[in-house]
């Protein structure tokens, strides 16, 4: 993360830090308003959360939080696989909290 955020230059971007506490402890009303927002996964990351905030402010984004739900299951990532015809390893699905049809 840092090296990617040393490379944009400070002329032409002003980088604004989330911190910890802001993320974990404060409504994403009260969050800094960007008009581009870099997301970057961790252990633990609300990324619930950030997609209210983003929701909220409509930010330009780098990288698709909603589209990372998807990249966390993955059920759900198979099938996007599969629907953009790339092959993957035979696999079973067993749903046992019904998002499996969601899949299929």
């Amino acid at each position: 993360m840092t090296e990617i955020l040393s490379r944009l230059s400070k002329d032409v971007f002003e980088v604004v830090l989330f911190g910890d506490s802001t993320i974990s402890n404060s409504p994403v009303e009260s969050w800094p308003v960007v008009d581009c927002l870099i997301s970057f996964f961790s252990a633990g990351f609300p990324l619930a959360k950030a997609i209210r905030y983003v929701l909220l402010r409509k930010p330009y984004c780098i990288n698709d939080l909603t589209f990372e739900v998807m990249m966390r299951d993955r059920r759900m990532f198979y099938a996007q696989l599969v629907g953009c015809g790339v092959p993957v390893p035979n696999h079973i699905v067993i749903s046992r909290d019904g998002l499996g049809d969601m899949c299929n």
